[in-house]
């Protein structure tokens, strides 16, 4: 369905942001982090890291969207499957709730005190709700932070393709990015400032996510599974 292009803006990308065969480029990134209300948990008591959901004074006081495959698929990918698992059982049996939504549903819940913890939510949403004075921040220091990527390509049959390989190559352009920017998109370009320095990617540990998870149904089925969602 796409047409390799080797944009010459691709260049400025870092490995796992653009396909080895010039297929897409990711137009913008998405961190998985963990997010946190304020006026529940003191900063200096907030999670550190993935395993520390685990510790029993969370335990029935944390949320997840019932459809964090990705996340899911990602992590299982990064540790390996044994360890993996074994953590997402561990995760599983403190009492997880599950709501639909999406990340920034979640997020207004728990800035509204609804549970002090959202298990993935995005930084970029929880930044500008910190700017309107709601108490929510995330955690920086998790090993990993999986990016969720966003590809652009162009389609085998364009029927305008130098047109399109223009508009791409802007699209995927400093210029490009820094409009993109303007919306809150977190660009991976390494001449493009964060968009905050707590999201600058080079204190940050990430790790962008295999663009075909969300191709294989399987990871679907092992999420499900492995929280027992029907």
């Amino acid at each position: 369905m796409l047409r390799p292009y080797a944009a010459p803006e691709a260049a400025s990308y870092p490995a796992g942001y653009k396909d080895a065969q010039n297929y897409w480029v990711s137009l913008y990134s998405g961190y998985n982090v963990i997010g946190f209300n304020t006026n529940m948990i003191a900063k200096t008591e907030a999670p550190k890291n993935w395993g520390d959901l685990l510790n029993p004074r969370w335990k029935g006081k944390m949320v997840m969207d019932n459809e964090e495959y990705f996340w899911h698929a990602g992590m299982l990918h990064y540790w390996g499957e044994k360890k993996g698992k074994q953590y997402m059982e561990a995760l599983n049996r403190q009492g997880l709730q599950f709501r639909s939504g999406g990340h920034g549903l979640l997020s207004d819940l728990m800035s509204a005190g609804e549970f002090p913890i959202v298990v993935v939510v995005y930084p970029d949403n929880i930044e500008q709700m910190k700017a309107k004075g709601q108490p929510v921040d995330w955690v920086k220091t998790t090993d990993p932070i999986l990016v969720n990527l966003a590809p652009v390509g162009i389609a085998a049959k364009a029927p305008h393709l130098n047109a399109a390989k223009l508009f791409m190559n802007y699209s995927i352009s400093k210029e490009g990015q820094e409009i993109l920017q303007k919306a809150w998109r977190a660009s991976a370009r390494s001449d493009v400032a964060p968009l905050l320095p707590d999201m600058d990617p080079r204190k940050l540990k990430l790790v962008p996510l295999d663009p075909e998870i969300p191709t294989n149904p399987q990871h679907i089925d092992d999420f499900r599974r492995a929280f027992g969602l029907n």
